[in-house]
């Protein structure tokens, strides 16, 4: 019997402690997701695409798809980012994405246009 008693203390407890808290108290996340096109607009299978949150720095990199798609999950509302994307001597234009946003997900189409070297 006490046994029950205290599970459903415990089951009203959390349940309590989970209705005090506030969304502002938790993290939000957002994705970004999108594709990497080349000058001709075909898709640029396997190019870096990079995300960079521009106070710290941080750099996530991932690989595009062979179908040039990429996504970057768990990315946090409280910073904005920078994204790119680069293949061989290609680089594409550097587009922020503002963690202000109040979608859950952000598309980005990045197109590869200019050498790396003359950025």
């Amino acid at each position: 019997m006490r046994w029950k008693l205290a599970a459903a203390m415990m089951v009203v407890l959390s349940a309590s402690i989970c209705a005090a808290q506030t969304p502002k108290s938790q993290t939000r996340l957002f994705a970004v997701k999108g594709s990497v096109v080349d000058k001709k607009g075909s898709p640029a299978g396997f190019a870096w695409v990079c995300l960079k949150e521009t106070r710290s720095r941080t750099l996530r990199m991932k690989r595009a798809g062979r179908d040039g798609r990429f996504s970057f999950t768990f990315v946090n509302v409280n910073f904005d980012y920078e994204i790119y994307a680069e293949r061989e001597t290609l680089v594409s234009e550097k587009v922020l994405v503002s963690g202000t946003q109040k979608a859950p997900e952000v598309v980005i189409n990045l197109k590869l246009n200019g050498n790396q070297e003359s950025k």
